[in-house]
Order: structure tokens, then sequence, then C-alpha cells
């Protein structure tokens, strides 16, 4: 469905320009690493509590259901999780922004703006979880669900900051529904399978136009607004081996994702709007490999640890493909087109360690500390997605309030260097070029209560 009305004179040179950066800047958004603030959290406030070390062998709640399927053989009653991740990001960007247009439309004053100040792109969002796990057939066969938020960052920044060209909110959810089976193959041994469905909704928003008219640098600005979303399968697989009742170890894979996402593009200026709803793109979520470990030293002091392998290479054998660019011609009639954008994301590895301490039976205490790179080469960083490697500490606790009822809370830092943010956004003939520092850091706080249907 197309809806046209009139413009401006002024906006009619502009239109096709305004169009084609949503071809741009929306795969940018599609493949950001930085959506995901790190696949050892989200999951579990225990993992928020110890940066995500638990993930792979402690298999000690439902919450293994999603991290390690293999250790749900673990939990001898039915067990029901809820609860939520409160996530804090603060990102900042100080330096200027070059706003360049090449068309001969306009006289060589108009061609060049440039802005500098500090653009605030912060933002704060909740994220809830959900796992269950039931023991069948002797405890020897173990059924599972989890509802867990894989990506669910973002950044906006307000529409009239000198990065309004480059990118004014961006961001990616998706929720990740996941039914697993466990086998209990011998004391030493167990085996996880299951499946993936995860639902995406990708937005993204920026601003064109023509700042070196009116009184004000943003008074001839329209917005683009647009928005995918689309479902995706895929499967993980979980191993678990008991090598002594206090030492285990764990293994995971969890398949790459693909989706054929569709949505809505949104043109918006001071005298009207125009809307397409044929916008098309894929969003491939990575396949990753998790190994950890977990042991005892005695009744009061165990030591955890997960390494991760993300295969962010494969997702795109380097081109982004965006279909159904919505163009107007000279006449304001739509054409379609479509665009290939090249990418290069490398592999990465992330890895946590994580301390417990029981003092008593009703509290256990955590603690962990965390490093996880980025794919993202500096030359391709983006306001979109000011990444960077990261690592930081966590802490945590739970309190057995009764035998049934359980609760944990979590809470994670995170530490990003300096980023330099230089990388063009091409719009049209329009170009806008940071040349800055983006400083970010994050906190999240999980909390969940634990039920044991006993």
């Amino acid at each position: 469905m197309t809806k046209k009305r009139n413009f401006h004179p002024l906006f009619k040179g502009l239109l096709t320009a305004g169009l084609v950066s949503l071809s741009v800047s929306l795969s940018t958004a599609v493949l950001a690493s930085g959506y995901q603030l790190s696949n050892q959290i989200f999951s579990s406030a225990v993992a928020d509590g110890d940066s995500g070390a638990s993930n792979a062998a402690w298999a000690g709640d439902a919450s293994t259901s999603y991290t390690n399927p293999a250790g749900m053989v673990r939990i001898p009653n039915p067990q029901l999780i809820g609860g939520a991740d409160w996530l804090d990001i603060v990102t900042k960007f100080r330096g200027t922004n070059t706003w360049t247009i090449n068309t001969p439309a306009l006289p060589p004053y108009a061609k060049l703006f440039v802005e500098s100040g500090d653009a605030d792109g912060g933002v704060i969002r909740t994220l809830p979880f959900f796992h269950f796990v039931s023991p069948i057939m002797h405890s020897r066969v173990s059924f599972g669900l989890s509802v867990v938020p894989i990506f669910g960052l973002a950044t906006y920044y307000p529409s009239n900051s000198l990065l309004r060209y480059n990118t004014t909110r961006s961001e990616l959810r998706v929720v990740d529904f996941t039914p697993s089976l466990a086998i209990k193959i011998n004391d030493c041994w167990s085996i996880g399978l299951g499946a993936d469905f995860a639902d995406a909704f990708l937005v993204y928003r920026a601003r064109g136009g023509i700042p070196t008219f009116g009184p004000f640098p943003f008074s001839h600005d329209f917005g683009s607004r647009n928005t995918l979303n689309a479902l995706g399968f895929g499967g993980h697989a979980g191993l678990m081996y008991q090598m002594n009742p206090g030492t285990r170890f764990g293994l995971t894979y969890r398949s790459r994702i693909f989706m054929d996402m569709k949505g809505r593009s949104t043109l918006t200026f001071p005298y009207g709007a125009i809307t397409h709803d044929n916008l098309q793109s894929n969003l491939i979520l990575p396949a990753y490999t998790s190994f950890g470990g977990y042991h005892d030293f005695n009744p009061c002091w165990a030591i955890d640890a997960t390494v991760n392998y993300t295969q962010w290479s494969n997702i795109n054998n380097g081109n982004q493909i965006i279909h159904g660019i919505f163009v107007p011609n000279a006449f304001l009639m739509p054409v379609d087109t479509t665009v290939s954008i090249a990418w290069h994301y490398k592999n990465t590895w992330g890895a946590s360690l994580g301390g417990i301490f029981r003092p008593n039976p009703c509290w256990t205490l955590r603690a962990g500390l965390l490093f996880d790179e980025s794919p993202i080469k500096g030359d391709q960083r983006l306001p979109v997605i000011p990444d960077n490697n990261r690592w930081g500490p966590a802490i945590g606790a739970h309190w057995q309030a009764i035998k049934q009822v359980g609760f944990d809370i979590g809470w994670s830092h995170f530490f990003l260097p300096d980023s330099g943010l230089h990388a063009p956004t091409t719009i049209g003939p329009q170009t806008s070029i940071p040349n800055g520092v983006s400083k970010t850091h994050a906190d999240v706080i999980g909390a969940q209560l634990v039920w044991d249907m006993v």
C-alpha cells in the first residue's frame, strides 16, 4: 500500500535521497552485534550475577533449559522461573558532524554544514524471561521451555542532535521461544536437543534535510520511520559430562537463524507524508558454541567458567541485501529498487569466570568477571551501533525463602573503551560524517523467582 500527498517544491529534490538513506542505514542495524550486549547474560538473574560463567555447566536451576538443555536431568522436580532484566545503557558522542550534498540544485554555500557538540543516545529497557523444566520417565528424560530475550539493545538520539542524519532511534528486539528435551544416558553423560523459534522486531529512524536553510539547522528536516518484523527457526543441542560428584563439563551449540523480514517505511515532511508496505530484508542471527566447567571445592566454595565462540562471519557472506526500497521518480511515482551492502564481520570469543560461596543453606553468593569481543571493525563503527570490546564485573545472590520458593538477584556492569566514530553515512547525494568519540557503559540488574513444585 502506498499513500501520497503533495510536497513543498523544496523537498522534491531530496525525497529520493531520503528513501535511499534507509537502504544504507537499515543494513547497518540489521547486522549490528551491538544489539546483543552479550550472549552470556539476559537468560537469568544467576547469569547476571556471575557474568554468565554458570551457563554451560552449572545446571542448578531451570534456566539450564536455555543455556545447556543437557543439564535439565539434574533438576529433580518441576521448576518454574520468572524474572526480568533491567538494562541501563549510557552512550554519549562528543565531536563534530559534517554534512555535505552533491547537487546542482543548491548554491555552493548551501552544500556544506558542520555541527559540533554532544549527543546522548542512552536507553533504559526491561527484558522479561521465563523458564520451566519438568522431569518425566523416572527422571531419565526431562522437558523444558524457555522464553528469553537474546537481542534487546537500542540507541535513542534526540531528533535535533548533531547525529540526526545518521540515526535518531535504532532498536532490535529478538525473543527466543525454546522447547527442549534432555536424556540421561548414564550417571556420567546426558544430552539435550531443542528448537528455537525467534520473533524479531527492528526499528530504525533517522532525519534528512537541508541544515543550511532556516533559522535552526533542523528546521527543514524530514523524518524516516522504518519497522520490520519476522519469525525465524533454528535449533540447539547440549552435552554434559559429570566427571565426579563435584565436577562437570558442558558443551552447547546454537545454530544460526535466518529471518525474512518485512515491514513499512514512512517519510514525514512538514507538508505531508509518504508510506509504503513493501520493505524487505533479511536478518541472520549467528551460530555460537559454548563450553564450560563447574567444580565444588567443598560444600561452601565452588568455581565455574564458560567460553563462547560466535560465528559472525557466516551470517552474510559479505553482503546485506535489501529489497523493495521505495524510491519515487521525478513525478513522485513509486519505483522499487534493490540495494546490496558489503559487510565483513569477524568471529569473536567471549569468556567469563565465576565464584560461588554458600555461607549457609539459605544463602548463596556469587561473583564473576567477563570479557567479550566485538565483531565490528573500527572503520565500520557508526552511531547506530557504537560497539566495542567489553568487560566487566558481576555480583549476585540467591535466597531460599522456603523449601519451594527462592529468589535471585544479579548485577553486571560493562566497560567499553572509548570508540572513535568516523564512518560516513551516505543519503543519496547527502553524506554525513561524524568525527569524534563515543563513550559507552552499561548496567544490567536481574531479579527472578524460583518455584519448585514439590
